[in-house]
């Protein structure tokens, strides 16, 4: 990751730097299942057997939304104003989405919709950690 973030800030285009941001953002944000991004997971905790469904709770969404959070405070730091509050908005909208639950007519369950609510506001507070200064924390002794 180290070496990617050097290539990337020693890239000369910083408009496909951004476009680059912005497709990883949709590859991990399917990996996470933020919204709108989510329509492979209702379907994936009930299908496979008991002992892969809990592999899938505890590791699959998590592992996206840390790419996320590693690739948008390591590597594309160039332009944190645009690509900071896109995640902040997809992370707020995912929490709403989670909450409100599926539609009276769905067959899913609530349930996944709400653990994404839940993971959602882990990772927007993880982004807004990531906007405060790298001094927090350091004495001045």
């Amino acid at each position: 990751m180290a070496d990617l973030a050097l290539a990337v800030q020693r890239g000369t285009a910083p408009e496909l730097v951004t476009t680059l941001a912005c497709l990883f953002f949709v590859a991990f944000g399917i990996k996470a299942a933020v919204f709108p991004l989510f329509f492979w997971l209702p379907a994936s905790y009930h299908t496979p057997p008991v002992a892969v469904s809990a592999v899938f709770a505890g590791l699959l969404t998590k592992v996206g939304v840390y790419a996320l959070v590693r690739a948008f405070t390591l590597v594309f730091t160039g332009d944190t104003a645009l690509t900071h509050g896109l995640i902040l908005a997809v992370a707020a909208l995912t929490m709403v989405t989670g909450v409100l639950g599926p539609p009276p007519s769905s067959s899913s369950g609530g349930c996944s919709r709400s653990t994404s609510s839940a993971r959602s506001a882990t990772w927007s507070s993880a982004s807004a950690s990531s906007r405060r200064s790298p001094s927090r924390g350091r004495s001045s002794t």
